[in-house]
């Protein structure tokens, strides 16, 4: 994280956005700026690490001074959700005819996730007007084409991610520090999970195995605001089944290939940037690494697995006010070419 510490003096949100961006998982930037970990505190396993992709292997999706994040493909891979400053939004897998899918300016939406037929979207969704502003989280789901959307649950705490169940008649999602699951008929939820006291879970993402037998979400202890995140895996079909650990050295943000056999994911720890494992066998490399004035999340795979998604954070200028609401941050896609 050398020369992230510059950080400090440049952003400057506004309560209500400093909120949201924690609750949505842009939380554990500005926690890792701040508060980063010293060298060395924690010891790597089992990640091989390798010279991060080059520039030329990055193709913009999205540019511009918009808050752009949280990209997902579509499963016939012909459209890709995303969130942009707050607002659900699709675009074709080029980046080209960008559209507004849900626009409410009473919330700031995130976190978007398809069902796996492609015919509805779900996402998280946080109040920011009104007298329920910061109160409470939501999730709802939309339709793709027309944009109608549903509340299906509600939360007096932060939600983080959201993921749908293999049969698209549930969703999973994790809040601060527990995994719910949803009956999206009766929208009847129970809790699947608890995390240990002393950990915490928001920021870590949330996936479902493409077999729809386990899930992958991070998870770690809060120690002096220094969360110390990990990627698990909880087998589904094994009722009261303890979650298993996928990395040591750090993990957040999952998200399987449609093989299953690769993840991809985030690491905030040491080397951080964006690793891909082999799920077999455990290895891991480092595919794309942070730099001092950009760090990367959110990976998504294209649908043919040859390319992610990524969402790119990067330190505006500080003499200009090139940022949204003022920030001195902005965030964009890009899709990153995976080594053959």
């Amino acid at each position: 994280m050398a020369g992230l510490g510059a950080v400090r003096g440049w952003i400057r949100l506004r309560r209500g956005g400093y909120l949201l961006l924690l609750a949505a998982g842009l939380g554990l930037f500005l926690t890792y700026v701040v508060t980063s970990p010293p060298a060395g505190a924690w010891a790597s396993l089992r990640v091989e690490t390798v010279p991060a992709a080059a520039g030329s292997a990055l193709t913009p999706l999205t540019g511009g001074p918009d808050l752009d994040g949280f990209s997902t493909f579509a499963p016939d891979g012909k459209q890709i959700a995303f969130m942009r400053n707050g607002q659900i939004w699709l675009m074709d897998p080029s980046g080209a005819r960008p559209k507004a899918l849900v626009h409410d300016p009473d919330f700031w939406d995130a976190a978007p996730a398809w069902r796996r037929d492609g015919g509805q979207i779900a996402f998280v969704r946080f109040p920011i007007r009104g007298s329920g502003a910061g109160i409470s989280a939501r999730v709802v789901v939309a339709d793709p084409v027309t944009g109608v959307v549903k509340e299906v649950a509600r939360e007096q705490q932060p939600i983080g991610y959201v993921t749908y169940g293999a049969d698209g008649k549930s969703l999973y999602y994790t809040t601060l520090n527990a995994l719910i699951q949803l009956d999206l008929q009766t929208l009847q939820s129970k809790q699947v999970l608890l995390v240990k006291q002393g950990w915490e879970m928001i920021s870590g993402g949330l996936c479902l195995s493409p077999d729809g037998k386990s899930l992958v979400f991070g998870a770690g202890p809060t120690n002096d605001r220094r969360p110390a995140y990990d990627l698990w895996r909880l087998d589904l079909t094994k009722p009261g089944a303890q979650p298993e650990p996928l990395t040591r050295n750090g993990g957040i943000m999952p998200a399987f290939d449609r093989t299953g056999r690769r993840l991809a994911y985030r690491n905030p720890r040491e080397s951080t940037g964006i690793y891909l494992m082999e799920v077999g066998s455990g290895k891991a490399v480092q595919v794309l690494s942070d730099t001092p004035q950009a760090m990367y999340f959110h990976p998504a795979f294209t649908p043919d697995g040859r390319h992610l998604a990524v969402s790119e954070l990067m330190l505006a200028d500080p003499s200009r006010n090139d940022g949204p609401a003022g920030a001195k941050f902005r965030s964009r896609l890009h899709l990153l070419a995976l080594p053959e």
